[in-house]
């Protein structure tokens, strides 16, 4: 600010001298000489271009300053026209400076005045202090010739009402797992669909499995739930509660498994029922999906294509619309979308990208640092908390960061995890910690659903709800009609017949599948066998 004008009244003094060098002396020559016209002669001086008088004497010729003139007066016009411009970037400035001016008092106000209180304090204190000395100085003649009774203190006889705790001590770690408790407790009685975001480790599956015990204890056999799951081990935690599929073992099946659960919710096929679909790790089981099916279509009859036609859509869409549309109405019949992700953020998800489109979820973030071999982090929880798209209001974000790092220091000396949900106990954002005593009740959950769980270690497969679902022995016979009498499938249509029973396959085990595949390749050959044995009867010898 001071450069500027420094510089401005710099080239403004450049102009003044410009100025006055163009306007001094002369442009062009001048001759001076004595008139002899006049007794006595008089001195005249006239520009070098006028002719002279006769006889004229002492004759001097005055040369000009034409370069100098110019040369000062373009000096003196640039110079006046940068100092104009360097004052009018002044002009802009300056209200700029005038609120940072403002802003720079304020601050130095609110130090003042926060000097101001600690030195009040320190002053209190010391008085406080002196006081006391005074008062004890005084009181203890008194105190050696009449001693307190037996039993009695300083505590004994102060009321516990004129106590005031420290506001850091007014909230403590049961504040925070009551948080926690209330958390879960609303997991498992809210009808919204339920998006829960946790570092590995933090206890996700522990987490939604006591929250289905204690729905599958409230509601009894009323409470239905479909387990789309990624990881064969993590079957067993959902087996005997819901029926679980294994998506690397039959994509299309749990593809298909995901559509017949929003059909029959659309169709009012659950009525009377407490239905939850639950997709664990989503963003593995979404990129196998984005890989397997793109460029492959689906009909309303759950059949999957490579083909575009007028009655089919393309699979990665209309999974997207469908999953959109639980999350958004399914609560109107007690449906419900429940997504585990180790996601850092929502936004990956591809049905809610839309930030409106949240407040139909509940959503719950889990972190959890293990304190022995310190695996996990709690980068879920710091980045959600400073997200103004997840939380709006400026002020409990700011509330949430100051608890933040309290909550941190229980959690790694406890080794329970820190929970951020959407509907705590207050109806909005809060933060606290599930305590240890959830595992405990998992754990007697899953003791509970071993009495009910498969004999075999397989998982329990979801079958597809399709309408009218053929019987083998019908499907089978069909296919051997396909081949044979009068409406036998020609060679080049057997390709697209096995596209079209592919689908409906998926319904029956692997030991039924083999003998329809082996069916088909056998009579595949032989149709190739026959044709080229006709061919060749048909060319000359």
């Amino acid at each position: 600010m001071i450069g500027i004008k420094v510089a401005a009244l710099g080239l403004f003094a450049f102009g003044l001298v410009g100025t006055g060098l163009g306007t001094s002396d002369f442009l062009d020559a001048r001759i001076q000489f004595c008139d002899t016209s006049t007794n006595p002669c008089t001195s005249r001086i006239f520009p070098a271009w006028v002719e002279l008088p006769q006889n004229p004497k002492y004759v001097r010729f005055i040369p000009g300053s034409p370069g100098t003139k110019i040369f000062s007066s373009i000096l003196g016009l640039f110079s006046f026209i940068g100092s104009m411009m360097l004052c009018r970037e002044l002009a802009e400035q300056e209200p700029m400076r005038q609120k940072f001016k403002v802003v720079a008092n304020a601050e130095a106000l609110r130090k003042f005045s926060t000097q101001t209180d600690l030195d009040f304090k320190v002053y209190t204190h010391r008085a406080n202090l002196r006081a006391a000395e005074v008062a004890f100085k005084i009181l203890q003649p008194y105190q050696e010739s009449q001693p307190l009774l037996e039993g009695d203190s300083l505590d004994d006889i102060t009321s516990p009402s004129n106590k005031i705790a420290p506001e850091d001590e007014m909230v403590t770690k049961d504040h925070y797992l009551k948080i926690g408790t209330t958390a879960l407790t609303c997991l498992g009685t809210l009808t919204q669909s339920t998006i829960l975001i946790s570092t590995p480790g933090a206890g996700k599956t522990t987490t939604m499995c006591t929250a289905w015990g204690r729905m599958r204890e409230r509601l009894g056999d009323s409470f239905q739930a479909t387990a789309i799951i990624y990881k064969r081990d993590d079957a067993k935690a959902f087996e005997g509660i819901a029926q679980v599929l294994c998506f690397p073992d039959n994509p299309e099946r749990a593809v298909l498994n995901i559509l017949g659960f929003v059909r029959n919710m659309k169709e009012g096929g659950n009525k009377g029922t407490t239905n939850r679909l639950f997709i664990d790790d989503f963003l593995s089981i979404w990129e196998e999906i984005s890989a397997r099916f793109k460029g492959k279509y689906i009909d309303d009859d759950g059949e999957i294509t490579v083909k575009r036609t007028a009655d089919n859509f393309p699979v990665i869409d209309w999974l997207v619309s469908q999953l959109n549309a639980v999350f958004l109405i399914g609560r109107q019949s007690d449906n419900a979308l429940w997504i585990c992700s180790h996601s850092p953020n929502v936004e990956s998800l591809p049905f809610v990208k839309d930030k409106s489109s949240r407040i139909a979820a509940n959503l719950i973030f889990l972190a959890r640092q293990d304190p022995k071999n310190k695996n996990g982090n709690y980068e879920v929880i710091e980045a959600n908390i400073s997200n103004h798209h997840l939380i709006a209001n400026d002020e409990k974000r700011s509330q949430l960061s100051k608890i933040l790092p309290e909550l941190i220091s229980l959690s790694r000396e406890s080794g329970e995890p820190i929970i951020l949900t959407s509907h705590g106990q207050s109806g909005g954002w809060e933060m606290g910690l599930v305590g240890s005593e959830i595992q405990q009740e998992y754990e007697q959950y899953r003791k509970q659903w071993a009495s009910v769980s498969p004999p075999k270690d397989e998982a329990v497969i979801v079958q597809p709800q399709a309408a009218n679902k053929p019987d083998f022995d019908e499907l089978l016979s069909e296919i051997i009609k396909s081949f044979s009498g009068k409406e036998a499938t020609r060679i080049s249509r057997i390709e697209a017949g096995c596209n079209r029973v592919r689908t409906t396959l998926a319904d029956f085990d692997n030991d039924k599948k083999k003998k329809i595949w082996i069916y088909l390749i056998c009579k595949e050959l032989q149709t190739r066998t026959l044709q080229t044995a006709n061919k060749s009867k048909l060319k000359p010898h």
